[in-house]
């Protein structure tokens, strides 16, 4: 896969954007835009947009913009908006469960594997992980010090998800 394809990234931009519920924007508003990464649309100048996109579409796209960078979403939910071949919210979920997020950001590919140890996950999520998080880290960083996210690891090893029965 060539992630440095540039209709690859506008694909990848849209999905992102669809993922994270930003309606009325397509490929064709990145086109417009110009864009190349997620960093160029969260700091794009309201002036500017206005001026490519319309009085009515730029400050539209602009108000919903700022809205994404104030919601809080789960880091899964992010990570799974990202892009990663096969990696869906729900995959990354399972992961980040059990797995600090800082550490899929910043870990060394031995701390990785880990991950193919986590109940459903195996040696390929590992291999993906490896081998596109180098090529998807600037919206990886992006994402995660632009935007709000509440961290699903659990450093006690119990899972939100997993309800605790007393007896």
């Amino acid at each position: 896969l060539n992630f440095q394809c540039p209709e690859r990234i506008i694909a990848r931009l849209a999905n992102m954007l669809k993922k994270l519920n930003i309606k009325d924007f397509s490929t064709a508003t990145i086109r417009m835009l110009e864009i190349k990464s997620l960093y160029e649309l969260l700091t794009y100048p309201l002036p500017k947009m206005t001026e490519v996109l319309g009085e009515t579409d730029g400050p539209k796209l602009y108000k919903r913009l700022e809205t994404l960078k104030q919601t809080v979403y789960p880091d899964y939910r992010l990570m799974g908006s990202i892009g990663f071949s096969g990696l869906g919210a729900e995959s990354w979920r399972t992961i980040l469960e059990q797995f600090p997020l800082e550490k899929v950001i910043y870990g060394s590919d031995k701390d990785l594997e880990y991950i193919g140890n986590i109940r459903g996950m195996g040696p390929k999520t590992v291999d993906v992980i490896k081998i596109e998080r180098p090529l998807l880290m600037d919206d990886v960083k992006v994402v995660f010090h632009n935007l709000h996210h509440k961290d699903s690891y659990q450093a006690d090893g119990v899972s939100p998800r997993v309800p605790i029965r007393f007896s």
